[in-house]
């Protein structure tokens, strides 16, 4: 090899290793920059709150579920209500069977992917639809919550308050769903749950604040846990106004994988 040459060759040996010192150097600063973004420790940390509520219910796998059956129940005051429920995840098929205007059991079933692409599907369809979601985010909450994308959720960590029904403290945690439907707001755009949650991060009581205003429009505990399949659910819900919202002949089919 000539003088020439093995300059040439030093000099492409010396770039390559600037080069690679350049990649490094990148890379390294790369990851010091992630980890000083309080933005990115934000989601990073609601993502974890939420996967621990998620965790806590049994609800962050149903891919074995076949088939849940419910009754929702409601007093308050007057106003007396009563639904029941199958829902068929795999089918995305609900059913409903609730009484009419003079007593008779009426039942309507649809698939709820279905009306939601339909903006012409019959009013009784699309409002038996709302009513599946209102009925179902009670009994699963956070079910509902594995379905959000969890960077458009808005997630405020207020640590240990004391609870807003009786005594006794709780870790408190604020949830803030999109404004719009486009957002993946729902039928609930901008609704805001200041969940309280036991040290294993199950809900013991919430405080529901529709589109985010400031005062709560209903406080109410999360009683009597049931282990229903892999789920926990709370049967119970209730506050000192006389509002007292339960479930019955709650049930869950698995294909035992």
């Amino acid at each position: 090899m000539n003088r020439f040459n093995f300059r040439l060759l030093m000099l492409g040996l010396l770039c390559m290793l600037l080069m690679l010192g350049c990649k490094s150097s990148t890379l390294v600063q790369s990851d010091t920059a992630d980890k000083s973004n309080p933005q990115l420790k934000n989601v990073q940390d609601s993502a974890e709150i939420l996967r621990k509520i998620i965790a806590a219910s049994g609800m962050d796998d149903i891919s074995h579920v076949l088939q849940i059956r419910f009754t929702f129940n409601v007093h308050h005051g007057e106003n007396k209500l009563s639904r029941q429920w199958t829902w068929r995840p795999r089918e995305d098929k609900v059913t409903l069977t609730h009484p009419g205007p003079t007593g008779e059991s009426i039942s309507l079933s649809f698939i709820r992917s279905e009306v939601l692409a339909n903006p012409d599907a019959p009013t009784n369809v699309r409002m038996a639809d709302r009513w599946f979601i209102n009925d179902s985010f009670w009994l699963m909450m956070p079910l509902h919550l594995s379905w959000q994308d969890t960077a458009k959720l808005g997630i405020q960590d207020h640590g240990m308050t004391a609870l807003p029904i009786g005594e006794g403290q709780a870790h408190h945690v604020t949830v803030t769903f999109p404004k719009s439907d486009i957002g993946g707001g729902g039928y609930t755009p901008g609704d805001v749950y200041d969940l309280y949650l036991d040290d294993q991060y199950l809900i013991k009581q919430w405080a529901f604040r529709k589109a985010g205003k400031q005062t709560p429009n209903l406080v109410n505990t999360f009683d009597a846990y049931a282990k229903i399949g892999e789920m926990h659910i709370a049967m119970n819900h209730e506050n000192p106004n006389g509002f007292k919202l339960w479930f019955s002949d709650v049930t869950v089919v698995t294909d035992n994988k």
